[in-house]
């Protein structure tokens, strides 16, 4: 039993760090319709770090980042992570408490 619990958690963890970076890449490769929210200039460019940090902030629900999106198409990428991160935890919480 413990086994199996075990090798689930690493599935749920595995399947979070897939996700953070698939997002990170979704977001580089829109970069061009994003905007950075610091004291950077605009003509800076955004890095890849960028992009993972605002994935990883999305993924563990905290939401806060500095690149704020400027195009319709970003946005809903951000939509579509966050709604997947919402059923995600909620199925990992069912599944931890109720199996």
């Amino acid at each position: 039993m413990l086994k199996k619990r075990i090798g689930s958690l690493l599935t749920i963890v595995l399947f979070n760090v897939v996700l953070i970076l698939l997002f990170s890449y979704i977001y580089y490769v829109m970069s061009h319709e994003l905007e950075v929210l610091d004291d950077r200039t605009t003509k800076d460019k955004i890095e890849f770090i960028d992009c993972l940090f605002t994935s990883v902030t999305i993924q563990s629900s905290v939401g806060y980042s500095h690149l704020i999106p400027i195009d319709n198409n970003v946005k809903m990428v951000m939509i579509l992570h966050q709604i997947l991160t919402i059923f995600f935890h909620i199925f990992s919480i069912t599944y931890f408490i109720v199996v």
